[in-house]
């Protein structure tokens, strides 16, 4: 930030434009959970979020006789985190919006209180800066700890401007992040209208609507013929032992679409069309070896995420549970909301599957990737939702139950005209994401970018009519020299702490 600044600017610190107070020190039986008479809530880091205040949770309380009136919060008052483990934490700052003399802050806390002469928004700006952030990052440091000194908040380089400039930066500032809060606020909805499109596509294509027009006047496979010839194929290649699984399959009556297909396709249970369901490998995994050990983690949208892998050397393990080309993967277990994922192996490489995997084994008339839309619809969604067993921490769906999901099955050639279409459609949705990360990775700069142009006084017009700044920080030092260090209010003393619970806002008190 710093370099050569406008004419009618001058390089300062906040030592010569501010007070730093320190926060309120109590021991462990001084402090409640609850509010009573004659009360103080008591800040602290986790209040401390994005530039603001906020209400926070297990609120300290303590009696105000601990407290100082100069450590009552004061409207525009800068509270930062004066001491942390984290170094990422240090120095975070935000501005109050109220004033309180039922809210002070902890000893962990410091707060900078602007002189009266001075804008104390502009002052307070200051303080979201990277420059000052990252300053105070490469100071503060312990071994175990960080922690803030008062010289180093106090000898931090501040470019001040004269009083009437101030006023018109903070004035544009205040004005160019509320348009930044609108664009965001638009922004965010880009990911939720893409997820409902992606689903809505998905929808389209198990009903058999995204292809409708497609299939008038085509002759394709009858669906009945294959799943007969499917039928007979497996009951002359399956051993007599089998035959009862067989008669399993075939009796089965547990199918339920919940929704309307075209007459030319069926609705049958995945192990009609699937040969089995096996679990992956129970073998450790390492971050070092021969062959990948795809875990639920690397199950994403559909696809095989390869930027957290696992591997194994173990070639016995490799042997028996290689992927090839086309496998589908179920992820059978953990937290709700993961229980259900699935991806298409497309042999990227040499990769076996964890043992909270089910490796599909569809046969040929049963597209692979079809398959995978049908997973990922919410109708299959619903159906894991309902499915699923809950054990003492996890959700499961073994594959039993997984065989049994019921799918509506189109012919082959109609199962790839949905595959291409869906990932024509998806196609474009991904380059509309592409253009909003990058546009999102834009606008994330822009806070950092407009407040650089700030404090090097080139968002604003200089005037001659301002003034010179030299004048307002003589008038600053003059005023700290005649100011007189005020008499602590005296109050009531709290003999007894009276027993209570809830808290009481610190927004709403402050609003009292």
């Amino acid at each position: 930030m710093e370099s050569k600044l406008p004419k009618n600017w001058v390089k300062t610190s906040p030592l010569e434009i501010s007070k730093i107070i320190r926060g309120v020190s109590y021991g462990k039986s001084d402090a409640f959970q609850f509010e009573f008479d004659n009360s103080c809530l008591i800040l602290r880091g986790g209040n401390i979020q994005d530039g603001e205040i906020v209400d926070g949770k297990d609120n300290v309380y303590v009696s105000v006789d601990l407290i100082k009136n100069e450590q009552f919060i004061q409207k525009h008052d800068v509270v930062i985190v004066g001491s942390t483990g984290s170094k990422n934490l240090i120095g975070k700052a935000a501005t109050s919006s109220f004033e309180s003399d039922k809210i002070s802050f902890g000893a962990f806390l410091m707060n900078i209180r602007a002189s009266e002469t001075i804008d104390k928004r502009y002052f307070s700006y200051y303080f979201q800066t990277n420059y000052y952030r990252e300053a105070i990052r490469n100071l503060a440091g312990g071994v175990n700890i960080n922690n803030i000194r008062k010289e180093y908040i106090e000898n931090l380089y501040f470019p001040l401007p004269p009083l009437a400039e101030q006023n018109r930066i903070v004035e544009k500032l205040d004005r160019l992040f509320a348009q930044l809060e609108i664009l965001k606020t638009s922004m965010a909805k880009v990911p939720l209208l893409l997820k409902d499109f992606r689903q809505q596509v998905l929808t389209q294509a198990v009903t058999g609507k995204l292809t409708e027009e497609w299939r008038k006047g085509k002759e394709l496979d009858s669906t009945t013929d294959l799943l007969k010839k499917i039928e007979i194929r497996r009951k002359k290649n399956d051993t007599i032992t089998l035959l009862k699984k067989l008669d399993e399959i075939y009796n089965d009556n547990s199918k339920s679409v919940i929704y309307n297909i075209p007459s030319e396709w069926k609705e049958i249970n995945l192990d009609r069309v699937c040969e089995k369901f096996s679990y992956g490998t129970s073998t450790k995994s390492d971050n070092e070896g021969e062959y990948v050990v795809l875990r639920m983690g690397n199950l994403q949208n559909g696809k095989i995420d390869w930027s957290d892998l696992k591997y194994t050397s173990e070639k016995s393990e490799f042997e028996k549970y290689k992927l090839e080309k086309g496998d589908v993967l179920f992820n059978r277990t953990n937290s709700p909301e993961l229980v259900g994922k699935t991806s298409v192996y497309e042999g990227e490489k040499e990769s076996i599957y964890a043992g909270y995997l089910i490796k599909i084994w569809n046969f040929k008339e049963l597209n692979s990737y079809y398959l995978n839309y049908v997973l990922n619809s919410n109708f299959a969604k619903k159906w894991c939702s309902e499915v699923k067993s809950d054990g003492v921490s996890q959700s499961n769906i073994n594959a039993q139950k997984l065989s049994k999901f019921t799918i509506p099955f189109p012919s082959p050639e109609e199962q790839q005209e949905i595959v291409n279409r869906v990932e024509s459609l998806f196609a474009k949705a991904d380059a509309i994401e592409q253009q909003y990360k990058i546009l999102k990775a834009k606008i994330d700069t822009l806070p950092q970018a407009i407040l650089h142009k700030a404090f090097k006084g080139e968002l604003t017009e200089q005037l001659d009519t301002d003034g010179d700044s030299r004048e307002l920080l003589k008038q600053i030092q003059e005023l700290k020299n005649s100011t007189v260090k005020p008499k602590k209010a005296t109050t009531k003393k709290v003999k007894n702490y009276p027993e209570g619970d809830g808290a009481l806002g610190m927004v709403a008190e402050s609003k009292k």
